[in-house]
């Protein structure tokens, strides 16, 4: 069993990925499932057997939480080792690695156990910082010490414990730091920072009064401060404080420097600020322990590891690049540490060590004003010179650093310039050869578009003029182009107007020539509609120049590439109308009608590829290899072309696209973790991609729907999709910020949004705020472009989920359910072939038709409609599982609301075994369509025994879908519910035939119990319990035996029912049904309590469901009975007038109703 800390973390966990909601969790007071060992714990186990979540979930959350526990050095586990072992996992990181992004400027975390108490302490250790020691009564290293007396433990880090202690021989307060354990690298790093230190004597520096060993365990007694961490004192400090603060820390560094120490962890909380008395702060420079002589060439880091806090350390030691550290890497660590206290952010911050670490590698540090405008412009420019990648270009020592800080606090000019333009032109071009590339890519774009030859010798000299001034249009058209995506984010729609303007000129100019032009002139405009992604223009002008005679391999090549682009559009639109098979059923359609021709044009165009100016043969290699499915060699090709062409975005973002396609196919298989990687590998390409375009708002859309498929697998494995949400929002807005016109970002944030919010929905949280977010978008998205049905989707599901929040709180969802209805209709109107459209429209009634139910109106129209609405999702595509299931689903409710009005049920059953038939093999496998038709022919089958027919040929039916659930996943107390529902309606059919028998009636009881033991504070089984027992004694009355013990048993299960959920109308109807059984053969004062008891029962029953047929006419059994034993004449007439009136309102709702509970009534 888990313990209850580590149980409550689980159960957070789920309620976090959705896999549970918080209104599931069981109390901390839950009893046990009876007769069950617990395996995890009360409330887990509880969860389990009532079929909320699997053991095989519970264990896969249980080990990821295990597995983040052991990586990243945070205690939660109460054996820390023990789960290692357990999980057969080694981790080799050291505890200063392992700080998360959000901790990055936190402490090292203490290896307490769960239960501990912590007290907070101002430590010694700036490693230390934030972390308290544990409960009065722990105990020291080393007892009676004749050297040093113990006074507290100051806190733990993950090299050791630092304890206050007081020096017996010299009468002063010391921290003492002993190592934990005796690993060989720890001891010798612990030994490495007492060295370093020692050496120092600054009076910023924490000094190092003794380096020994007592009782085989190494210890340094060191200078106590009684401060606070620099990242907890420094938003009490004053813009000069901070700045003079930086100064001494630079000066003590310089001081080490001196004498060959590199500290390579400066960080704010390494950094102790003690008050002095006349006001002034004294900054203490802490925690050597990862500090290196400049003599040890060697180090401890020989091997690559990455060591120090990845937000403070400078990129060459994010490379691991032990070797090369010197001086300057301390400077940059200064300047991350000057902009955290200036701004209260980290240089580099992110959720996840991993995207610092690159971060810190490959990103320009931020403007220092960016984040805070108001600071002076030096102190821009002192953070900006240590923070440089290339360590040339920073401050050439700390002391150099410390010069300029004192010039800024003396109101001089500072030394340091601000970073030139060339020099992170330089540094780009170093990691990004695409940027660097650009100028030259702007030149060929002038050279390559003069190449369109005449190729028509006998109008040789007219259109050689005409050709001229038509490259140079394009050559003008494509720079301009270029230039725009190349320039840093902005709005790109001022370029796009011009560009727009010029082909209109380009377009009059052409018409001046007549047919001469005509060919050439629409091959131009064509290409200025492609530069611009406006594919469909594009398509239109390039194949009016093939028609007119154009035939180059230009002209084929840039065809080629629209038609391509406009399959990927037409199969984005397919993956998200439909599921896999829809979409490999459209996939065959866009293949024909666009990749088929698309890979001939470029098959032509590479067959003169010496003829190719315009496009990289590459590039055209590359697409064609994609469209064959050929993607390893397709990725190869984009490689080439990137390599021979890095200016070439649309190389990076194949090489996107690629990885993409193939993350999207190990989703599909259940592949996760490989689809994981792959769309990781997409998103890396898409971000180079939108290095070299920094403005492409096409870029960014390819990078948000890669971010949103790995908000999928988030959501597959169980982590956490906060992280994949906010750069797929982020790409969005990107999106929005170039095309602030076009629909596509607006979309594109909209999903986003309707998708957190559905994630907050599931875990019981409010969600309404993201959906008006999602709405307000879809309809700025709908209002630019009137015809995208994927925005008017997205608008009615918006409104449909916000109904849905709004009906399940009590609030009226009637506005949002009308304006889903408007969205999808508007949504099929404009692509009324895309069966997910259908699905969507028929759940938003079906939620609509629930909530009528509920409220006591006539949801059938609803309901038919979305059964109609789900047979054209079914009829566009056969395969289609979700229709199957919501349709089978829709079926039980209409059947349940026609059961309980007595209604027919026949075209329902019509429906749901035409349903079976059409849907077959494809649904064998899937787990919601089986329990949806269960519960259906279980309703059915209450129907026969309603009408007194035989249910099992329904009941049957339903235990296949039963058994066919079964073989799929473990039993759960829903398969076992219905099972026991089956069970029960066939007794009671068979009882009444006289045909029941002893092994029947056992076999019935033990799925109850079954039942009870998966849940056992679920009321079901009780009613079941119950009702099973009534037909049980009315089959020994029939035998002319006494059935008083069974229905005392009856009576007591429907108690035992009503006491665990006293809102089940069904349970209410038990009791009164075994009340009036029992007083029936009951006397005096007995018989007329079981009639009140059950006329209580009645009325509790009635107050939460006023037209509860069954209770109605069970009101008018127990008053006609009651009315019996009435002396008085005019009393009895009135009670029996009240048993009349009952029974004719309960008849009103359901006629059916006469059959059963008819012969008890007393008639005029």
């Amino acid at each position: 069993m888990l313990p209850a800390a580590e149980e409550t973390l689980v159960l957070k966990r789920a309620v976090e990925i959705g896999e549970l909601s918080e209104a599931e969790i069981p109390p901390e007071t839950a009893s046990a499932p009876q007769g069950a060992t617990l395996r995890f714990g009360r409330r887990l186990d509880r969860l389990i057997t009532r079929g909320r979540i699997s053991e095989q979930r519970v264990l896969q959350i249980l080990r990821e939480i295990r597995v983040e526990s052991v990586v990243s050095g945070v205690t939660i586990l109460p054996n820390r080792e023990q789960v290692r072992r357990d999980l057969g996992i080694e981790v080799t990181m050291l505890p200063e690695q392992t700080q998360g992004p959000a901790d990055a400027r936190s402490a090292s975390t203490p290896d307490f156990d769960e239960d501990d108490k912590i007290s907070a302490e101002r430590t010694v250790d700036g490693s230390l910082v934030g972390y308290k020691g544990p409960p009065a009564g722990s105990k020291f290293p080393v007892e009676s010490w004749d050297r040093y007396e113990f006074q507290k433990l100051l806190g733990q880090g993950g090299m050791g414990a630092v304890y206050k202690a007081r020096d017996k021989r010299l009468g002063r307060l010391v921290a003492l730091k002993f190592i934990r354990g005796g690993d060989e690298q720890m001891t010798h790093r612990f030994m490495q920072e007492a060295r370093a230190q020692s050496r120092l004597d600054h009076p910023n520096i924490c000094h190092v009064y003794e380096v020994g060993e007592v009782a085989g365990k190494a210890y340094i007694a060191m200078q106590l401060v009684d401060g606070d961490p620099l990242e907890k004192a420094q938003s009490s400090l004053s813009l000069m404080t901070k700045v003079s603060v930086m100064r001494d820390v630079s000066l003590a560094m310089h001081h080490a420097h001196e004498k060959g120490v590199i500290h390579r962890d400066l960080k704010p909380s390494n950094i102790m600020i003690e008050q002095r008395p006349d006001g002034s702060v004294l900054p203490v420079v802490m925690d050597f322990g990862l500090a290196r002589e400049a003599g040890d060439g060697k180090g401890l880091t020989e091997s690559g590891a990455v060591m120090g806090t990845p937000a403070f350390m400078s990129p060459e030691q994010a490379r691991g690049e032990a070797r090369h550290l010197d001086r300057r890497s301390d400077v940059y660590s200064l300047g991350a540490t000057l902009f955290d206290v200036l701004t209260g952010h980290a240089p580099f911050e992110s959720e996840t060590v991993v995207d610092v670490i690159l971060s810190v590698m490959n990103e320009e540090a931020p403007l220092l004003r960016t984040l805070a405008p108001a600071l002076p412009e030096a102190l821009e420019v002192i953070c900006a010179r240590c923070l440089t990648k290339d360590k040339e270009q920073r401050y050439p020592s700390a002391l150099a650093l410390a010069e300029d800080l004192s010039r800024f606090l003396n109101s001089e000019k500072i030394v340091a310039k601000r970073v030139s333009l060339f020099y992170r032109l330089k540094w780009r071009a170093r990691q990004n050869k695409p940027a660097a590339a650009l100028v030259l890519s702007l030149l060929l774009s002038v050279i390559v578009f003069a190449a369109y030859g005449l190729r028509q010798s006998y109008v040789a000299r007219k259109q050689s003029e005409l050709q001229r001034q038509i490259a140079q249009d394009s050559k003008d058209l494509e720079w301009m182009v270029r230039t725009a995506y190349a320039l840093p984010l902005h709005n790109v729609e001022r370029e796009q107007k011009l560009l727009q303007k010029r082909m209109q000129q380009v377009e009059q100019k052409l018409r001046s020539y007549g047919d001469l032009a005509a060919g050439i002139g629409h091959y131009a405009l064509g290409r200025g509609h492609l530069s611009l992604h406006a594919f469909k223009e594009a398509r239109t002008q390039l194949e009016e120049a093939q028609r007119r005679g154009e035939t180059g391999p230009e002209l084929q090549a840039a065809l080629g590439r629209v038609l391509g682009e406009l399959y990927h559009e037409a199969l984005l639109e397919a993956r998200r109308s439909g599921e896999k098979s829809w979409v490999e059923q459209r996939q065959k359609e866009l293949d024909r009608e666009l990749l088929q021709p698309a890979a001939r044009l470029l098959q032509q165009a590479l067959s003169r590829r010496s003829e190719l100016s315009l496009d990289s043969p590459q590039y055209i290699e590359g697409l064609l290899d994609f469209y064959a499915g050929r993607l390893v060699e397709a990725d190869q090709k984009a490689q080439a072309a990137l390599d021979q062409t890095p200016w070439l975005a649309e190389a990076a973002k194949l090489r996107g696209e690629i990885a993409h396609a193939q993350g999207l196919s190990k989703i599909s298989d259940g592949r996760h973790d490989e689809a994981r990687q792959l769309l990781r590998q997409a998103i890396a390409h898409y971000q180079q991609a939108s290095d070299i375009s920094r403005s492409s708002g096409f870029i960014y859309a390819a990078l948000a729907r890669a971010y949103m498929d790995l908000s999928e697998v988030d959501r597959f494995q169980g982590q956490p999709q906060e992280q994949s949400f906010a750069q797929a929002k982020l790409a969005a807005e990107h999106i929005i910020t170039t095309l602030p016109s076009a629909s596509m970002g607006y979309l594109e944030r909209g999903r986003v949004l309707y998708f957190q919010g559905r994630g907050l929905q599931r875990t019981g949280k409010d969600p309404v705020a993201l959906f008006n977010q999602a709405i307000t978008d879809a309809e700025q998205a709908v209002a630019k472009q009137p015809s995208d049905f994927i925005a008017w989707d997205l608008l009615g599901n918006a409104y449909v989920y916000r109904g849905l929040h709004e009906a399940n709180h009590k609030f009226d969802p009637t506005s949002s359910w009308k304006l889903a209805e408007n969205a999808f209709s508007k949504a099929t109107a404009n692509a009324s072939s895309f069966p997910w459209i259908h699905n969507d429209f028929a759940v938003g009634k079906v939620f609509h038709a629930n909530h009528l139910r509920a409220h006591g109106s006539n949801p059938q129209n609803l309901y038919t409609e979305a059964i109609s609405l789900f047979k054209k999702a079914i009829a566009l595509d056969k395969n289609y599982q979700f229709a199957y299931a919501n349709i089978a689903a829709a079926l039980g409710e209409l059947s349940d609301y026609n059961f309980e009005h007595g209604q027919n049920l026949d075209p329902i059953i019509s429906d749901a075994i035409y349903l079976a038939t059409s849907c077959g093999e494809r649904c064998k496998t899937y787990l919601t369509f089986q329990r949806n038709m269960a519960a259906l022919y279980i309703t059915s089958g209450q129907n026969e025994i309603r009408h007194g027919r035989d249910p099992r040929k329904f009941t049957n039916i339903a235990r296949e879908h039963l058994g066919t659930l079964s073989s799929l996943i473990n039993k759960s107390y829903t398969n076992c519910l219905f099972s026991t529902y089956a069970g029960v309606f066939d007794y009671e059919y068979i009882s009444t035939h006289n045909v029941a028998t002893e092994e029947s009636f056992r076999h019935i009881t033990e799925e109850i119990e079954a039942c009870k033991a998966f849940d056992a504070q679920a009321e079901d089984p009780y009613v079941l319990e119950a009702r099973l027992l009534i037909a049980r004694a009315s089959w020994i009355s029939s035998q002319g035996k006494s059935a008083q013990r069974e229905l005392e048993l009856a009576l007591g299960a429907a108690r035992k029912a009503v006491e665990l959920n006293s809102e089940s109308t069904e349970a209410a109807h038990e009791r009164a049904r075994a009340c009036h059984r029992l007083a029936l053969i009951s006397k005096g004062t007995e018989h007329a309590a079981l009639l009140v008891e059950g006329l209580q029962a009645v009325e509790q029953g009635l107050k939460i469901k006023a037209d509860a047929g069954p209770l109605l006419a069970m009101k008018a059994v127990l008053l006609s009975q009651q009315s019996r034993s009435e002396p008085d004449v005019a009393a009895r007439a009135a009670q029996e007038q009240l048993a009349r009136q009952s029974f004719e309102k309960a008849l009103s709702i359901n006629p059916l109703l006469e059959r059963e509970y008819g012969p008890a009534i007393p008639r005029k």
